[in-house]
């Protein structure tokens, strides 16, 4: 039979300011002692290892230790076969382990039990080790090892991320203690005094950030790192810049209501900063046509970061309009542009104009037009500069590739040919002559 069921196991938060707890458990009520090693203060624990007995008629032993500040302590059980067996330990305050809660135990089924706890306060503290058997006693080894902890936590990586923004302020960390473990990280500025709240749970190697109200521009900032024995290692002052701004949009190419020329031409925005993209390559950008339909693509980022740029997964015919719209985008800080406009753009195809001189007479000038194949059939106009300002002088339907034209000099000093397109061909516009020499 045992004296009592196994302890509940739940989690107590007893003096977390001075001592650091691995597990913690509250034990259940005790039956009453027969000797007075069975109640605090107990036995004065002889050394590192004392073997004893309990069960039956003495249900717990009772050893008092002294601990310096900042001891790691652990505590290991082993009882003999067919041992039930509990240890626990309580805190410098407590007077009867009856009443008084334990701020570390182990009380699973068995004889094996074992403890590990970091003591920032300095005190005599109290072993308890319960026996659950009601038949007999049984044999028990109680081993403990306690070493103060002198030595700080080790900084191997303090890397700032930058740019920040204010209300996440963020370090790459990582920190080792060989003895009672890096427990709490803090971060915070040159010349304030850091406050309990400061410190947040160190889980290892990662970035941890912290809130703070700071103007943009350069900033400098200091990371603690504290092990379970509350000793502190800080390091000196480390360079961030701070970005509260959210990124804006400089230009378009092509610019909004403009011309795509090639079926699979690119869409490229220009941003003041390097930039990421909130969606997936295929769905950083919703494009689709003037019927509606949807136009598969592809996103991607500049080398730099500071442009996107868009291609169609398709060709796109003439005569299209292409309405692509870009996501939202962050910073490198984390700042969120969401309100980047729409870009229209009509698909044409490209057209080409050349004019080359064949002769020149005192009042008029004989040239060579070259037109690409689609402007054929289309009507041309011909212009000549006088005072500084173009002005159409007629206008004719190009009937081959290739044709020569006479044009009037008049009071002229340079002539030229432009097309003004249509709904599937772009406009353009020829080289310039000049009339004189």
């Amino acid at each position: 039979m045992l004296n009592r069921t196994p302890p509940i196991t739940r989690l107590l938060a007893v003096g977390l300011s001075s001592l650091l707890l691995t597990t913690v458990f509250l034990a259940a009520p005790r039956a009453a002692r027969a000797t007075s090693d069975s109640e605090i203060p107990g036995t004065p624990l002889p050394s590192g290892r004392v073997t004893s007995n309990v069960g039956g008629a003495t249900v717990d032993r009772v050893y008092s230790v002294e601990v310096l500040s900042g001891s790691v302590v652990i505590a290991t059980l082993t009882g003999t076969p067919g041992a039930e067996l509990g240890l626990y330990l309580f805190g410098s305050s407590a007077t009867s382990v009856l009443t008084d809660p334990a701020i570390a135990s182990s009380a699973k089924p068995g004889g094996s039990q074992g403890i590990s706890v970091t003591l920032r306060t300095a005190g005599t503290y109290y072993f308890n080790v319960n026996g659950r058997n009601t038949d007999r006693a049984y044999g028990f080894t109680l081993t403990t090892v306690i070493r103060r902890d002198t030595t700080p936590p080790i900084i191997t990586l303090a890397s700032p991320v930058s740019p920040s923004r204010s209300s996440t302020v963020c370090v790459r960390v990582t920190a080792s203690d060989g003895l009672s473990a890096a427990t709490e990280v803090a971060i915070g500025l040159p010349g304030d005094s850091l406050t309990e709240d400061s410190w947040q749970q160190y889980r290892g190697s990662g970035r941890y950030c912290a809130a703070f109200v700071l103007s943009e521009g350069a900033h400098q900032l200091i990371l603690h790192v504290r092990n379970g024995a509350g000793l502190i290692t800080s390091t000196k002052q480390l360079s961030l810049v701070i970005d509260d701004s959210a990124p804006t949009l400089r230009s378009t190419s092509p610019t909004s209501e403009g011309l795509l020329l090639a079926p699979r031409g690119s869409i490229r925005w220009n941003f003041s900063e390097a930039v990421r993209l909130s969606g997936s390559a295929a769905s950083a950008v919703y494009a689709f046509d003037q019927w509606g339909r949807a136009i598969a693509g592809s996103a991607r980022l500049t080398p730099s970061g500071t442009s996107v740029i868009w291609t169609p997964a398709v060709a796109i015919p003439a005569g299209a309009v292409l309405l692509a719209t870009l996501g939202q985008v962050t910073d490198i800080a984390g700042n969120i542009q969401d309100a980047v406009p729409t870009v229209v753009l009509n698909r044409k195809r490209a057209t080409a104009l050349n004019l080359q001189l064949v002769r020149r007479t005192a009042s008029a000038l004989q040239v060579r037009l070259t037109a690409s194949g689609g402007v054929v059939g289309g009507t041309l106009y011909v212009d000549r500069r006088e005072s500084g300002a173009w002005v159409q002088l007629r206008e004719f339907v190009v009937g081959a590739s290739t044709s020569t034209l006479k044009i009037v000099i008049g009071g002229a000093d340079r002539v030229r040919v432009r097309y003004e397109g249509s709904d599937t061909l772009a406009p353009s516009v020829s080289n310039v002559i000049r009339v004189t020499r």
